[in-house]
């Protein structure tokens, strides 16, 4: 029987209204994952080094003292080739990328990447807030480095929103696309997760946005047609057909997940929503074997809070597993089954005083022995975190 491995990483509340996201960053000869966790506390960026010890922070500009002199908002983050990528908006509008600086440092540069708004005369005009929607990565073929991609979202009107994408080119030029919006652009638009594919016939990794509609459930996709090189827009319905029904995305602003069916095999996305008003009654949606989307119906045992939802390597192959803590104050681990995806399988575990924030996952397919290990954030009274494991 493969064991999963679950570190539990305990934390302090250290800021107020902490906004942040975890990720985990390997080692690129040993291939052994490091997991971090990202803050934004009075617009400086801290940052948790490999003994999950904050430290920081960092921002664009200091004046006297070390203050940042800009307040930052987050959007997004992710990891291209081994390396950490942030994105942040200041108070003025302008968009900042923060990456660190190699894998033994824990400085960090910044680059200012402007802002997709231009006035009349073309002339870049910031200001206007956007929201984050999602961040991946992308690859053009095996051999080709890895492309950071971000999506946020603005309204441009009272009623509506439009999808901006900030990415990278392979001269390392930065720039702005406007994708548009689904179908007659009347709908305001709200984050599921934004995650990179792998075909059956192609080597490179496409990038796939998830969006849904406010109040509703009806879940649409921004993807990269490779073959014609243009985006499009997909409808993809609402759960059980209901699409008057309130959903949200589970987990932090990555809620999608993906599944290989073998290691070796192609990369296929799930995405997770809950009924707003009961986070027991859960959805995923999946584009199956026979490649078609398909949503299905998940009852989530006994479960009073959703952390989050990340891929496990599981006999060879990725696997979904969502993590939530029960109203019985166990921890519910709820994973695919390999051979079934609509079949479920669960273990609980012991967690008293239970108060968690987010999940990070550290296996999948780099993993050097295959087995699966999860990291869970969880923000507690201790001056600095600390861990406690789980197997099962």
């Amino acid at each position: 029987m493969k064991t999963f491995i679950l570190l539990l990483l305990v934390s302090v509340k250290l800021f107020a209204e902490q906004t942040g996201v975890g990720l985990v960053v390997r080692h690129p000869g040993t291939l052994e994952p490091t997991p971090y966790r990202f803050e934004i506390s009075k617009g400086v960026l801290w940052h948790s080094n490999a003994n999950f010890d904050y430290v920081g922070g960092e921002c664009p500009t200091f004046i006297s003292h070390g203050t940042c002199h800009l307040n930052l908002s987050w959007l997004g983050a992710t990891v291209v080739d081994w390396q950490p990528y942030i994105f942040l908006q200041d108070n003025h509008g302008k968009v900042w990328v923060a990456q660190r600086s190699s894998l033994d440092s824990i400085t960090w540069t910044w680059k200012e990447v402007g802002c997709p708004f231009t006035d009349s005369n073309g002339k870049e005009k910031c200001g206007e807030m956007l929201k984050g929607l999602g961040a991946t990565s992308v690859r053009d073929g095996l051999n080709e480095p890895q492309r950071p991609y971000l999506f946020a979202v603005a309204p441009f009107s009272s009623n509506t929103s439009k999808v901006w994408n900030l990415w990278r080119d392979k001269n390392e030029a930065w720039h702005w696309s406007d994708l548009g919006c689904p179908k007659d652009c009347n709908m305001r638009l709200g984050g599921l997760g934004a995650i990179s594919v792998l075909d059956y016939s192609s080597p490179s990794e496409r990038p796939y946005l998830f969006v849904t509609v406010d109040n509703t459930s009806k879940v649409w996709n921004l993807w990269w047609n490779t073959d014609k090189l243009k985006w499009y827009w997909s409808d993809l319905g609402c759960p059980d057909g209901k699409c008057a029904l309130s959903a949200k995305g589970l987990g932090n602003m990555m809620t999608s997940s993906m599944l290989r069916y073998k290691t070796e095999g192609p990369k296929r996305p799930f995405v997770f929503v809950a009924e707003a008003n009961n986070p027991d009654k859960a959805y995923y949606l999946r584009w199956t074997r026979e490649e078609k989307w398909a949503w299905n119906h998940l009852i989530l045992e006994k479960t009073a809070n959703i952390i989050g939802v990340v891929s496990m390597d599981y006999y060879g192959e990725i696997v979904p597993v969502i993590v939530s803590e029960r109203k019985d104050k166990y921890l519910q681990f709820s994973y695919l089954d390999s051979n079934n995806d609509t079949k479920w399988l669960g273990k609980k575990e012991a967690c008293p005083s239970c108060d968690f924030r987010s999940v990070i996952p550290i296996s999948g397919t780099h993993s050097p022995n295959g087995s699966g290990a999860i990291v869970v954030y969880r923000s507690f009274v201790e001056k600095w975190p600390e861990f406690k494991t789980y197997s099962f």
